[in-house]
């Protein structure tokens, strides 16, 4: 997707009406200009230019270990537009730090062609949790293919709202994570126990797994102890062992 030097110079020669309606990438920083499109007079392309996204944008270049567990409401607003989620997930095919990713409450910026582009980022397999609350503008045909594709990604931890998918793509999504957790061990793992804590608000907390609970300060912890919410009544009888 970058840009050289030469591709500006090109740029320069075309008229103000082909770049209306050709997409290209305009320098902002050297490191995050390539996950920055824009067309001349597109709507809210000030967004694009805000301090928190720019500086998101350089973390995510970077590989920056300090956005582990990435929120993006710290970068960005809930009025954040296509282009802007956008941005986002193109540097999240790249980056390899984050291990979860909350990205939920966006219903201007994220619909289903975010959506389908987020899928692609989790089948990569850096991120192991996701929250994906209140979307309220992805159809049940994309809930169904996020569904489809999760057992390609290493997704062992989620939040959804469930009003917002069929009880079967729940419950499907349910059942993918439960056999993820057999085969991806990052959620258990003790030398990752640092990330592990600050990950909540999932179903199911990632700090409830047995292999786990030597490590754990109890005092400290058990506020984030819970019910695994993706296992069935019958499955609560005998906890599983991840």
């Amino acid at each position: 997707d970058d840009d050289d030097d030469d591709d500006d110079d090109d740029d320069d020669d075309e008229s103000e009406d082909e770049l209306e309606e050709a997409p290209n990438l305009q320098p902002l920083r050297r490191s995050t200009s390539q996950w920055v499109r824009r067309s001349v007079r597109m709507p809210g392309q000030e967004q694009l230019y805000q301090p928190k996204l720019l500086e998101l944008l350089e973390k995510l270049t970077l590989d920056d270990k300090s956005i582990a567990i990435l929120k993006l409401k710290k970068f960005i607003g809930p009025d954040a537009i296509p282009i802007v989620l956008d941005a986002i997930l193109d540097a999240l095919l790249y980056n390899t730090s984050v291990q979860a990713l909350y990205i939920q409450n966006f219903n201007i910026g994220l619909k289903d062609k975010q959506m389908e582009k987020l899928i692609e980022v989790l089948k990569r397999g850096y991120i192991w949790t996701i929250n994906v609350g209140e979307l309220y503008n992805i159809s049940n045909d994309t809930w169904n293919l996020f569904a489809r594709e999760l057992p390609n990604s290493n997704i062992t931890h989620m939040y959804a709202s469930e009003h917002t998918m069929s009880k079967e793509c729940k419950l499907s999504i349910m059942a993918t994570m439960r056999e993820n957790r057999k085969t991806h061990k990052r959620h258990s793992d003790p030398q990752n126990l640092e990330v592990i804590r600050a990950i909540t608000h999932c179903w199911w907390n990632p700090i409830n797994a047995k292999s786990l609970q030597p490590y754990l300060d109890l005092e400290k912890d058990k506020q984030l102890l819970g019910v695994d919410k993706t296992k069935t009544v019958s499955d609560l009888d005998g906890d599983t062992k991840s």
